[in-house]
């Protein structure tokens, strides 16, 4: 499975940070832009795909996609 954070600045930059996930837990991390501007930054949480391969038929299980949004202030 992934897991896809898009952040949009206040300055008006868009950050996408991309991880895989292979267990139960997962962290990420990144760096605001120095130009991002001072305000409210919004964001997008989501994970994509199932994490599973095909099966003994060769059948892949549905996509299963989940997701969060919300905002933090930078000063």
């Amino acid at each position: 499975s992934l897991l896809r954070l898009s952040i949009s600045y206040p300055g008006g930059h868009v950050q996408t940070v991309v991880e895989s996930i292979y267990g139960a837990d997962a962290a990420l991390s990144w760096t605001v832009p120095e130009d991002s501007g001072a305000g409210t930054a919004t964001y997008r949480l989501s994970t994509e795909g199932c994490g599973c391969g095909p099966d003994d038929k060769g059948a892949t299980a549905a996509e299963q996609v989940s997701a969060i949004a919300g905002e933090f202030v930078i000063e």
